[in-house]
């Protein structure tokens, strides 16, 4: 074998593994962390102010957990327009938006989730300013 013929198949091989590589590689799911992630960067400037408002807070809702309820505890205050929002990074079918009215203790039932990382993002305003508080947790059963 002379040289010609191994650079050749050298050359072959090495396009072959690139073409197996990119086909490989373009059939993986690639998943946005939301599915508005454009929409969400444009409006980031108003996420910061929303948690600096909710950093500047003496009193802010607390998350806890016990054997049976992922809880939200409200303090007294003038909150309104809250919004739980929990969010699976592994798996965005699971993610879960909950509306909070009218209550000091929100529970969720630990059935209604599944073992594992949440993201949590709690919206909510406080005497008219935007609120937001942004956490991660370990559900256990």
């Amino acid at each position: 074998m002379n040289w010609g013929k191994g650079i050749t198949i050298a050359l072959v091989l090495f396009i072959g593994f690139i073409v197996t590589l990119g086909v490989i590689l373009m059939r993986q799911d690639v998943d946005l962390v939301a599915e508005d992630y454009y929409q969400q960067e444009i409006e980031y400037e108003a996420q910061i102010s929303a948690e600096s408002n909710a950093k500047k807070l003496e009193k802010k809702p607390a998350f806890t957990q016990d054997d049976n309820y992922f809880i939200v505890n409200i303090p007294e205050g003038k909150f309104s327009k809250m919004t739980l929002d929990l969010s699976r990074p592994n798996n965005s079918d699971k993610d879960q938006q909950f509306e909070i009215v009218g209550t000091r203790m929100f529970m969720v039932e630990k059935s209604q989730l599944d073992v594992g990382q949440y993201g949590i993002a709690l919206r909510y305003e406080f005497e008219g300013k935007p609120c937001q508080q942004k956490s991660s947790v370990f559900i256990k059963k």
